[in-house]
This record gives structure tokens, sequence and C-alpha cells, in this order.
């Protein structure tokens, strides 16, 4: 089961880390989740600007999220990838 440690995803710092996904796709939709269940839904509440995934830092692997809100605010999501990422190969 996948769960979060949650913070405010501001920076690498504050990044919401993902625990227990089994693979790839599963923390990928676990943060897609995550995205909806603060900000609502996509395309009606917000809107994705961008997605970097796999960024690699200081022994730890980041996914970036980039959103755009209605009031036309761009917010970055930091994403800790690092206890999925090593169950599937580079």
């Amino acid at each position: 089961m996948v769960s979060y440690i949650e913070n405010s995803g501001d920076n690498l710092l504050k990044a919401i880390k993902i625990l227990g996904a089994a693979n790839r796709l599963i923390g990928e939709q676990a943060e897609y989740h995550y995205l909806v269940k603060q900000y609502g839904v996509q395309n009606r509440d917000w809107q994705l600007v961008f997605w970097s995934r796999e960024v690699y830092y200081e022994g730890k692997y980041y996914d970036f999220v980039k959103i755009r809100l209605p009031s036309g605010h761009e917010k970055m999501v930091t994403f800790d990838i690092s206890d999925f990422y090593k169950e599937y190969p580079s």
C-alpha cells in the first residue's frame, strides 16, 4: 500500500516522499493521486505545465511537477521517489 510522508513539496528539502509503491507505474499513479487530493481535478482545478522525472540529487531521486492553478499562479510540487525508483532499472 502506498503512503506519503507529507511536506510542502516546495523544494528538495521539503519533498513529498512516496513510500510502498511496488513499481514505477504505481509510484507515478501515487503522485497523480496526491495532486488530485491536494488540488482537485486536472484540467478543471489545475493544469499540468510539466512533469520532470527521475532527477538525481545528492543520493536521492526526485520528480518535479509544475501545475497552473485557476488564478494563473504556477506551483512546483517535488516528490522524493527514491523508495520506488530503486525497484526498476534506469
